[in-house]
């Protein structure tokens, strides 16, 4: 199956499984995912976890970034610039503003900040850690420039059960996923795992 098939296939499979549940589950699924990764990345204060905004049926990392907001962590939400992202500060009091592609995210104003932790949104992932993502190339963009950079980061896709696959197709501009947290499963990729 095409990469487009294999998009259009998994955001009908997750609306499906957003649809079949209620505000109340939802929360609770995004509460179990906020804890096991909590559980997994003890994190230092000079951390900076990159989160993101969620679009329609996406999974909600909210709940995780307003937790480690209010622990003191240095949370950061993308910002789209030209053909990659750049991070910029957030916090539960701040404003965003609409973005392209139907995103919401920080103000121009706010400084650049260099990840050490990306959660990223994605539509599918595969036993190898393939992320399929929303198709802009966005995120994989700003992976490879960041590695060319030898800048050190981790990847952890936010996903719900439901957009597990098999197989992914990759393209050389594609970068894998380190982890990937669902409400019930820590998967880890590093080293071929």
């Amino acid at each position: 199956m095409t990469k487009e098939g294999l998009r259009r296939l998994l955001r009908q499979r997750r609306a499906h499984f957003v649809s079949t549940c209620t505000a109340d589950e939802l929360d609770c699924l995004s509460l179990q995912q906020a804890a096991l990764f909590e559980r997994t990345f003890p994190l230092e204060d000079s951390c900076v976890i990159a989160g993101y905004w969620p679009l329609s049926n996406e999974c909600d990392p909210t709940p995780l970034l307003q937790c480690l907001a209010r622990s003191h962590k240095n949370v950061v939400l993308p910002r789209i610039e030209r053909n990659h992202l750049i991070f910029v500060p957030w916090a539960p009091s701040a404003r965003l503003e609409p973005g392209p592609l139907g995103t919401s995210q920080p103000t121009a104003k706010a400084p650049i900040l260099m990840p050490d932790y990306i959660i990223t949104p994605l539509v599918a992932f595969d036993k190898k850690g393939a992320r399929l993502g929303q198709g802009g190339g966005f995120y994989d963009r700003t992976f490879h420039r960041f590695a060319k950079q030898t800048y050190a980061f981790t990847v952890v896709g936010y996903a719900f059960d439901c957009q597990y696959v098999d197989f992914i197709p990759q393209d050389t501009q594609d970068y894998p996923l380190d982890y990937v947290i669902t409400p019930t499963t820590l998967y880890d990729f590093r080293n071929g795992q």
